[in-house]
């Protein structure tokens, strides 16, 4: 029934709008990226859940943060972007709610929604660990260099000096840390280059020992030493041998450790008295909780329904407690009329509800929508039911129930709204998504996926999965849907082939699906064409492979070199 203006959809209508909603709403909600719909001045709409991961701030959070306050104003990449019009994909740093900042694949899409307004798709996949993976590529040198050097254990490296028997007598240093400087009071300089004996003639015998052993079996062993060499203090110590001719040994002060443990017995009594304030605070806070939860059980068992009763006769109208509270009143807090009533009734619809009320005293049905203004100026919707007692057929008494629909009033609109946004982003993303049902059939495909495929969209739907993958891909896409099955979330890569049997290698990101029940019910992906990427890393990795043959060769000719050298050094000492 229509009041003023006020728009009530049919049921049909209702769920057609929540079957459209839920589709869009599990895609925006299940990608494993972050999207944002956004304005060009910078103002968020809505986040999805895999933003607020990355970002580490709740959807409300986000929104309230703007485009600058997650994006990384000193970045080189952010002028290109603010540049760009339309289309956009490049690489961004962003700026975490705790103020880290990571890099990002960016995506982006501008479209004019129902009303003109330009909007902006932005989808962030978080690219820190291919990053990590990169740099570790060309920095792990640097890096354990940067380990070793500021660890707080002494730490070197030597190289085994064997006599003709090949047993193990002394030890030239390699490289050792700053530690090992602070321990020994020698510096680097004095040490590398040159053997342990002759830097330290008088060494302890044991430790020799013990690096003879670990040399020869190639087992670590740990050790306790009195260290005339290091300030005459005890010592933990650990050697290892890393690697075929090389000998590692790390120690650090036993007895500052010693002290350390006795520290604990200290603060002793002062934890005890903490542990048990903290217990009580805890008890306090328990106790609160509860009664929230049984006010909180009590306030969900009353129905926003309130009921009223007129005795027509006498003209005396009662209300219940919950009616005076849809109203915005007080329970009791004043006498109530008819006329009164009419008083919080939307000016708009005053007319509609009097006559309707004035027709159910002839006998006509009483069941309407109309809105009513609260003291404090909020307006509300309310559903009304009213039934008339007659004696003979004079009208003697009118009961009723109200209830407060205002909410569902307000979904009934979100519903309409989020179905427009979640579209939006998903039609319009940068990276094909589709949707499989249980037995990985595809139930929806996007714009983009239809694109990359080069198939018309209505193609797609209906069609297995495996359809669209390249043989050679085939053994690894079925094992990748198993693990859908039991519940795996996976990052991977495929070739999958378009209509017209081309093929392009795409980095794929799914997640399983299930209902309330537990059920698997499918899995959604997002995947984007990464065909010029992998053609890169197989160039690299030629050059990487033709760099590490040439190493080898030129480790191979130095050995010939150095044997020669030895045989001429040999024959030189005969003659």
């Amino acid at each position: 029934m229509s009041i003023s203006g006020f728009d009530v959809s049919d049921q049909k209508d209702e769920e057609k709008l929540r079957d459209g909603e839920e589709l869009y709403r599990v895609l925006f909600k299940n990608i494993n990226d972050a999207v944002l719909l956004i304005s060009p001045d910078g103002t968020i709409y809505t986040a999805n859940p895999e933003a607020c991961r990355i970002f580490g701030m709740t959807e409300e959070e986000i929104i309230r943060a703007g485009k600058s306050g997650i994006v990384d104003t000193s970045g080189p990449g952010l002028e290109l972007a603010l540049e760009k019009a339309g289309k956009f994909k490049g690489e961004l740093n962003f700026r975490r709610k705790d103020g880290t900042i990571f890099p990002g694949e960016l995506s982006t899409v501008f479209f004019s929604d129902k009303n003109g307004l330009v909007k902006t798709v932005m989808i962030i996949r978080d690219i820190t660990e291919h990053k990590l993976i990169a740099e570790s590529m060309r920095k792990s040198e640097e890096r354990y260099r940067m380990l070793f050097t500021n660890m707080t254990d002494a730490f070197f490296v030597a190289e085994v000096i064997y006599d003709k028997d090949g047993t193990p007598y002394d030890y030239r240093f390699l490289e050792l840390n700053s530690a090992y400087e602070c321990y020994t009071g020698l510096k680097k300089e004095q040490l590398l280059g040159k053997t342990a004996l002759e830097v330290f003639p008088d060494v302890d015998p044991v430790g020799l020992k013990e690096y003879e052993k670990v040399t020869l079996s190639d087992v670590p062993t740990y050790y306790e030493v009195k260290s005339m060499e290091v300030k005459d203090r005890s010592l933990d110590v650990y050697v290892f041998r890393p690697e075929n001719g090389k000998l590692a040994l790390v120690f650090k002060d036993a007895d500052k450790k010693k002290e350390i443990r006795e520290a604990p017995g200290k603060v002793h009594g002062n934890l005890e008295e903490k542990i048990i304030e903290r217990t009580v605070e805890l008890e306090k806070a328990y106790s609160y909780l509860n009664e929230n939860e049984k006010s909180l059980a009590e306030a969900q068992q009353i129905a926003h329904i309130g009921n009223w009763n007129w005795n027509i006769v006498n003209n005396k109208l009662l209300w219940s407690d919950e009616l005076y509270r849809i109203f915005g009143l007080k329970p009791k807090e004043l006498k109530v009329t008819y006329d009164l009533f009419l008083t919080y009734v939307h000016p708009d619809d005053r007319d509609y509800v009097n006559i309707a009320f004035k027709k159910t005293l002839t006998g006509e049905p009483f069941d309407i929508i109309y809105r009513i203004i609260l003291a404090d100026g909020s307006e509300r919707v309310v559903h009304a039911k009213t039934e008339v007692i007659f004696d003979e057929d004079s009208p003697v008494r009118m009961r009723g129930t109200i209830q407060d629909i205002t909410d569902r009033k307000q979904m009934e609109k979100a519903f309409r709204e989020s179905e427009e946004k979640y579209r939006n982003i998903v039609e319009t993303a940068n990276e094909g998504i589709f949707l499989m049902d249980a037995e990985f059939n595809v139930t929806y495909a996007n714009k983009r996926t239809a694109e990359l495929m080069r198939y018309p969209q209505e193609e797609i739907i209906g069609r297995p999965v495996m359809n669209f993958i390249c043989e050679e891909s085939k053994p690894t896409a079925r094992k990748s849907l198993e693990k859908r099955r039991s519940g795996i979330s996976e990052i991977y890569e495929l070739k999958l082939m378009c209509k017209d049997g081309s093929l392009f290698w795409a980095f794929i990101s799914a997640k399983p699906l299930f209902n309330k029940d537990g059920d698997f019910i499918g899995s959604l992906c997002m995947f984007t064409d990464v065909t010029k990427r992998k053609e890169v890393e197989t160039k690299l990795k030629e050059t990487l492979d033709n760099l590490e043959n040439l190493v080898k060769v030129r480790t191979e000719e130095l050995e010939i070199a150095f044997n020669s050298l030895k045989e001429s050094e040999k024959s030189l000492a005969e003659a």
